[in-house]
């Protein structure tokens, strides 16, 4: 398969800046969705003038509604309607027209009749040099899967009418891609790609708003592109993503993501994944303000490793000096896959992937469990997209409501939960905000309470929580008295869940970043939802005390 390529769909900004960003990206070709024509003041010829400039092929112009149809007369409309898309396609240059099934009231059920039709349209096609590639959408009326579009276009038996495969739309509906192996390459016209998570909604609804790329949801794209490869296709894989938050972000960043999903699924980095856990965080700051962080970690019981490194178990801090407060400047995953990037996130930390080359620890050492951020209001889809892009995968996302305002979590893990990152943006800001974000390192170990007794007698300064809190718990748990009594005493939070227990307790905060050890007991996979208001409450009032105190 040769090339890589890009729907312009996919991207936000005017067509300009999407076409801009492909090539800045380094994909070879783009498809050219209508809508982003038809809402630009570009002209055919002025789209096709850049993308030469740009080094930019437009390999099709997409999509072709409802063509088929059980009305002579509406079919016949249709074919004037694609003939005006055919002299557009001249103009721009492009030879190939993508057309879906239809999902019309008057739509085709007969196949050998949606056959000739094709056919027809395939002749008016060849006569301008043009082709036709015929694709299923997984709500079709009727014709919704791969096996049924092919069937269209075997018995079409037009040379300019060939079959367009789209990965979403064979595995969102739980579909074999298997058999597309056997599809003669020369009548497999376009291949495109689209990832999704499993979510609870109809697979049209999945399709406009939560597509993502290549190894970014629950989808086996890999199988689907080695059925595409076996069948002998060597044309490019061409991303088709449809996603609010795509849109929403910078184009650029957002088209890097998708050129390295790509590379990734050629060189085998999204099948099986393999091992990956956190390697190291690193903070930067200000001298006096490491010295805080350095004595908390030393009491938390971290080790000099050597080179500004402080290490717990496989928990391993590295203290950089810079400027100004105390904050995560990079954070370092380990992935068994060979992996190696380096990613800027829009809140100024930096995720960097490395190989993984030791051997998993043993259980009971301490690890990183998570990182929380808080990113910029109105930049959290752009963070998760660095990180989904590095193998994180979205877990439930959730909305607090704090003092400074409506705060949206989105956790993302990546497959084997050897890693895991909490990404935070206020949604609604109140009067209340303060302006430094709130970052935190969490650390996992077997015994919080253990850990926590040691902390305090050490000097930590622990983050408080109010008595009300172990009021509450003691009415909703039916926890021993004398456990909620030594929670109360430590300042340790405890969530229940299906899953199991969560606990957990925190430092304060020095500038914008603090630490908190972690247990999970059983299956417990979440972030301590009941207790997090408590926490990010407290976080809260020690930084407006701060604030005070620095202003008085």
């Amino acid at each position: 398969m040769i090339g890589n390529s890009i729907a312009t769909v996919c991207l936000s900004g005017d067509l300009g800046e999407r076409l801009d960003a492909a090539a800045a990206a380094g994909f070879e070709a783009i498809e050219l969705f209508e809508h982003d024509l038809t809402t630009s003041d570009l002209t055919p010829e002025e789209v096709r003038r850049r993308c030469a400039a740009l080094g930019l092929r437009i390999e099709m112009l997409q999509p072709f509604r409802d063509l088929d149809s059980t009305s002579p007369e509406r079919f016949a409309r249709n074919l004037r309607r694609a003939d005006g898309k055919f002299a557009l396609m001249e103009r721009l240059g492009i030879d190939m027209l993508l057309v879906v099934s239809s999902v019309a009231e008057d739509a085709v059920a007969d196949t050998g009749l949606l056959a000739e039709q094709l056919a027809v349209l395939g002749s008016r096609a060849a006569g301008c040099g043009l082709r036709i590639a015929y694709e299923a959408l997984a709500w079709g009326r009727h014709v919704n899967t791969w096996e049924a579009s092919w069937e269209a276009v075997r018995r079409s038996d037009h040379p300019a009418v060939g079959l367009c495969v789209d990965s979403y739309h064979v595995l969102a509906v739980d579909g074999n891609p298997d058999g597309i192996a056997g599809v003669p390459a020369a009548k497999l016209f376009s291949v495109q790609l689209a990832d999704a998570p499993r979510l609870p909604m109809h697979v049209l609804q999945l399709s406009r708003h939560h597509r993502v790329f290549p190894g970014q949801g629950a989808l086996d794209v890999p199988r689907f592109v080695d059925a595409v490869r076996r069948s002998g296709f060597r044309g490019p894989l061409s991303l088709e993503v449809f996603n609010d938050d795509f849109r929403a972000g910078d184009p650029r960043a957002t088209a890097s993501a998708g050129r390295r999903s790509l590379d990734l699924l050629r060189a085998g980095g999204l099948q099986g994944r393999g091992e990956t856990r956190w390697s190291r965080v690193q903070l930067t700051g200000a001298p006096g303000a490491l010295a805080d962080v350095d004595h908390t970690l030393a009491g938390l019981g971290f080790v000099d490793a050597g080179g500004r490194s402080r290490r717990h178990g496989d928990a391993v801090v590295v203290l950089e000096p810079g400027e100004g407060p105390a904050r995560i400047a990079r954070t370092v995953l380990h992935d068994s896959a060979g992996i190696r990037s380096r990613t800027p996130g829009p809140d100024g930390t930096e995720l960097v992937v490395e190989p993984l080359t030791a051997p998993a620890a043993p259980s009971g050492r301490w690890s990183i469990d998570h990182v929380a951020l808080q990113v910029p209001t109105g930049r959290l889809a752009e963070c998760e997209l660095a990180h989904r892009t590095a193998g994180f995968v979205p877990q439930r996302a959730e909305e607090i409501g704090t003092p400074a305002g409506l705060l949206r979590r989105q956790p993302l893990a990546t497959h084997d939960r050897g890693a895991r990152v909490l990404l935070s943006s206020l949604l609604v800001t109140g009067p209340a905000a303060v302006a430094t974000p709130q970052q935190t390192v969490a650390f996992g170990c077997t015994d919080v309470l253990g850990a926590a007794r040691a902390a305090r007698a050490a000097g930590v300064p622990v983050l408080p929580v109010p008595a009300n809190y172990y009021e509450d718990l003691a009415c909703r748990t039916e926890l021993p008295p004398a456990l909620i009594s030594v929670l109360r005493e430590f300042d340790v939070l405890y969530d229940l869940s299906d899953g199991g227990a969560l606990l957990r307790f925190g430092t304060i905060a020095f500038g914008a970043v603090g630490f908190e050890l972690v247990q999970r007991v059983g299956a417990e996979d979440g972030y301590g939802e009941l207790s997090a208001p408590v926490r990010i409450a407290a976080l809260h009032r020690r930084q407006r005390a701060d604030l005070r105190r620095a202003t008085a």
